[in-house]
Order: structure tokens, then C-alpha cells, then sequence
């Protein structure tokens, strides 16, 4: 993490996750030693009412929900379009 402050934000994201009740599949822990380094960490089945599902926390944090037809995650919040650029013009 670029400092402590940030490092302890993105513990406390973590712990907030676990008290949701959320599956930390992976990681989910600070490593020990000199710095401020945590595990990359995955979270699944994130339904879209708690707060990861849109919160970037600026970490080695990802999360998996599951998305349903119609642009809708978990059948209750709106996925704004994407737009990516086409890598194969040119």
C-alpha cells in the first residue's frame, strides 16, 4: 500500500467484509514483515446490496457476484453501460 493510513483502510474494508458474512475465497490478510502489504484477496458471491459491490477499495481486492439477463446484477442494481475501446482497429 503507498502509506500506513491507506493500508489500515483497506484492513478495515476487509473486516467490514467479514462482518457482512462475506467468503474471503483467498487472501484477505496483511503479510507480515517490513512494509505495508496485504494478500491479494478474493471475495465471491457479493450480492449487490452491500457496500463492496460499489465501493472501489484501491486494494488487492476483487469481488464476484452473479449477473442475471437485462443489465441487472443479483436482480437489483442497474450496471451502467461499458465503454471500451476496440483493441483491434487499427
Amino acid at each position: 500500500m503507498i502509506s500506513t493510513a491507506h493500508y489500515e483502510r483497506v484492513l478495515a474494508a476487509l473486516e467490514d467484509i467479514r462482518k457482512d458474512g462475506l467468503t474471503v475465497a483467498v487472501g484477505g490478510k496483511a503479510i507480515e514483515g517490513p512494509g505495508c502489504f496485504i494478500e491479494p484477496t478474493v471475495v465471491t458471491d457479493v450480492p449487490a446490496a452491500v457496500a463492496i459491490a460499489g465501493t472501489e477499495i484501491f486494494g488487492p481486492v476483487v469481488s464476484e457476484g452473479t449477473f442475471v439477463t437485462g443489465g441487472k446484477m443479483c436482480g437489483c442494481r442497474k450496471i451502467p453501460p461499458c465503454s471500451i475501446p476496440d483493441q483491434q482497429s487499427g
